[in-house]
């Protein structure tokens, strides 16, 4: 590999994702990383508790790499966004390995401009596909990492069977190691499935020999490879067809349908990945027969002719013919029946890898020789776009506004909108938001979420009739969720509802899990008979017995400690507490706000000045009162 075109291409991936390297964690980043215990190790021996994740517990090789991320680093964004640009920078380079090593001729009967050529094109396909904007979902999107993780294991094995190909390396070496990648990447994504029939479909397209029984083995071993493997995933149960899954508003059958025209949308974003087109959440219209909308039976027929025209062109263009019908085979993981989301533009990550290659390879070789000027400004111009779409991820609430213009799932959309509006302490801004995401709910589980949002941001506006109506509300629908029955009690406690609350701590106090939310209210009837010492006391000693793994917990302790040392009086203590907070999680602004607050009101000019700066980067309001006692967050 020519050393310049390495020096050029890892160049301009730093210098389009170094924007990146601050974006807050946002959507499935919580449930994930944030909030899951199991990637929270205290020392390299605690590495074994992602085998009992709460969240994506096949996926084993890539919640250890979070793991790793949080020992080093604990949850600073930095860390978790520098390896993902790693794991970026290494799969491009496998994409121009492989180009590099495809074995046959790639051309209609034309040289393709001798030596130059050879590593020119496979350093257009890697920097294309590598700058393209459409990847920042899967590189700048921290918890896709299992995305770009899993793509990692599965380039490599391609490059694994090309060296074979090459007599580089043995057969049992290469077969054991790519059986390695297949089972690694299977533990990072499911999408892996997919690489032994790749590897069977790369065989059959650059082998010149028709094929014997050899390849009936094989075919047999990769179905097997690929099949196992899919029925454990899905549980050993074949998808009830016209059923609408559970959660969602739509069947296996119809989501089928609609992944034909989602597949050409997926197509036409990487071909013009303007920012204007990216969004996170979507929310597409099922196709719900073949003729509603009718671009349903269109799609359908536009992939059946690409496929056959992929296979058609295989002898003269097997390089253009491979990328076709790779892109489609790498999407079948994602884009069939699976009971998943309709569509995510991270899932074009691993499909896309080929593409470049696909379309230079069918030029006649004198138009990819003048092509030159066109493709640099190509590049020049998606690394532009890719700074601009990373630069968008650092935006908080204006990320989620932007999304929703761009046809997001609305309830989703707005919920995300108003939580990073109330974590930048804008909770009047935020309550609207919520409100209308009630209305826009479309399933029990959206509609339960925007009710606890709503609740939440009523409680830290201080609106706390309102709040409580909403919290009890939400409770009497869909139970119990998340913090409200907390939130309820310490509403109670501030309305001066004392036997109410009394009675709410006992009932959470027979939920093992929640008996932390229980002290802190015994912690706030203790303070609010001004028995300063004994809520400390209650408080310091249920830390001291819940895991530091489970941050959300630890946090929601330290900020009712932090508060009741300010009452007491005793400021350093409370300083120290919010210090805490933002070391256990940076992304907790309202400690940051204390913070600040304490260095200006004690002078201390020049770090609040550090503090301020800080904040305003990242959007927080700050106000010029302190907020009340109750308003906790």
């Amino acid at each position: 590999m020519p050393l310049a075109h390495c020096a050029i291409l890892v160049a301009f991936i730093v210098l389009a994702y170094y924007p990146s390297l601050d974006a807050p964690f946002v959507f499935d980043d919580f449930p994930n990383i944030v909030e899951n215990p199991a990637v929270h190790p205290e020392s390299l021996s605690d590495l074994t508790r992602v085998l009992d994740s709460p969240v994506s517990e096949t996926r084993i090789i890539a919640l250890a790499s979070f793991s790793l991320n949080y020992l080093t680093g604990g949850l600073d964004v930095f860390g978790y966004h520098l390896i993902n640009i790693l794991i970026h920078i290494a799969n491009a380079l496998l994409i121009y390995l492989i180009v590099l090593f495809f074995p046959g001729k790639q051309t209609s009967g034309e040289d393709q401009g001798g030596n130059a050529a050879r590593f020119a094109i496979p350093f257009w396909a890697a920097a294309l596909w590598a700058l393209n904007p459409a990847q920042t979902q899967a590189v700048t999107y921290i918890v896709q990492r299992m995305t770009s993780m899993a793509t990692s294991f599965y380039l490599g094995a391609i490059v694994l069977y090309l060296l074979w190909r090459k007599k580089n390396i043995g057969p049992v070496a290469a077969a054991l190691s790519i059986i390695l990648c297949f089972l690694l990447g299977l533990a990072s994504k499911e999408i892996v499935l997919t690489l032994p029939l790749a590897l069977i479909l790369l065989d059959l397209l650059t082998r010149q020999q028709s094929a014997g029984r050899k390849y009936k083995i094989l075919l047999v071993i990769a179905l097997v490879s690929a099949v196992v493997p899919g029925i454990f995933f899905l549980e050993g149960r074949a998808p009830d067809w016209f059923a609408t899954y559970y959660g969602r508003n739509f069947s296996p059958w119809e989501r089928v349908m609609t992944q034909w025209r989602i597949v050409w949308h997926y197509v036409t974003i990487f071909l013009f990945p303007h920012p204007g087109r990216l969004h996170l959440a979507y929310d597409p219209v099922v196709s719900r027969t073949l003729f509603s909308p009718v671009t349903t039976i269109f799609s359908l027929v536009a992939l059946i002719a690409t496929w056959v025209l992929a296979w058609r062109i295989r002898k003269t263009y097997p390089l253009t013919s491979f990328g076709i019908l790779f892109f489609f085979l790498a999407l079948a993981v994602e884009s069939t029946f699976a009971n998943l989301e309709l569509a995510f533009i991270h899932r074009l990550y691993l499909p896309s890898a080929f593409l470049v290659p696909a379309a230079l390879f069918a030029l006649p070789a004198r138009t990819v020789k003048k092509s030159g000027i066109f493709l640099i400004a190509l590049l020049g111009l998606w690394s532009l776009w890719t700074v601009t779409r990373n630069d968008e991820w650092n935006k908080g609430e204006e990320f989620w506004a932007v999304d929703l213009e761009r046809g997001a799932s609305a309830a989703r959309a707005l919920n995300n909108q108003g939580a990073a509006l109330n974590d930048e302490g804008n909770h009047r801004k935020a309550i609207p938001l919520f409100r209308e995401a009630v209305t826009m709910a479309t399933t029990a589980g959206e509609r339960q979420v925007s009710l606890y949002n709503l609740g939440t941001a009523l409680f830290l506006d201080n609106q706390l009739d309102n709040a409580l109506d909403v919290l009890i509300n939400l409770e009497e629908r869909h139970g119990p969720f998340q913090h409200s029955s907390l939130y309820i009690g310490q509403i109670l406690i501030e309305l001066n509802r004392i036997e109410e609350a009394s009675a709410l701590i006992r009932e959470i106090n027979s939920r093992p899990d929640r008996t932390y939310e229980a002290k802190i209210l015994e912690a706030e009837l203790l303070a609010r008979g001004k028995n300063f010492a004994g809520a400390i006391g209650l408080l310091e000693q249920t830390i001291e017995k819940e895991p530091m793994a489970l941050v959300d917990r630890q946090v929601k302790l330290r900020l009712d400690l932090a508060r009741i040392y300010l009452l007491a009086g005793e400021t350093a203590k409370g300083y120290a507490a919010y210090q805490e907070i933002t070391r256990l999680f940076p992304q907790q602004y309202y400690a940051w706000t204390q913070i600040y607050r304490m260095l200006d009101a004690g002078g201390d000019t020049e770090r609040a000045e550090v503090v301020r700066k800080f904040l305003q980067k990242k959007g927080v309001r700050l106000l010029p009162e302190p907020p009340p006692p109750s308003s906790r967050e």
